[in-house]
């Protein structure tokens, strides 16, 4: 089934973007790690008052950027 409002199924419950302590969650790596590539400039975050958000489409791209084995 095709339901116009999601976008043709694409998951609506999915934020945008996330605490760091949710992308840390998600990543698998330590806030230490995920502060010191935001303070590199490899990974942006949103400020919403004092709050800092990460992109979820940049956690994943920074992510993917990463050295694979």
């Amino acid at each position: 089934m095709n339901d116009a409002n999601t976008g043709g199924g694409a998951n609506v419950s999915a934020p945008f973007a996330v605490s760091i302590a949710r992308a840390c969650e998600l990543s698998g790596v330590g806030r230490t790690t995920l502060y010191a590539a935001i303070a590199r400039g490899d990974l942006c975050i949103r400020k919403l008052g004092r709050r800092s958000l990460v992109e979820v489409t940049a956690l994943r791209a920074w992510l993917s950027g990463l050295p694979g084995r």
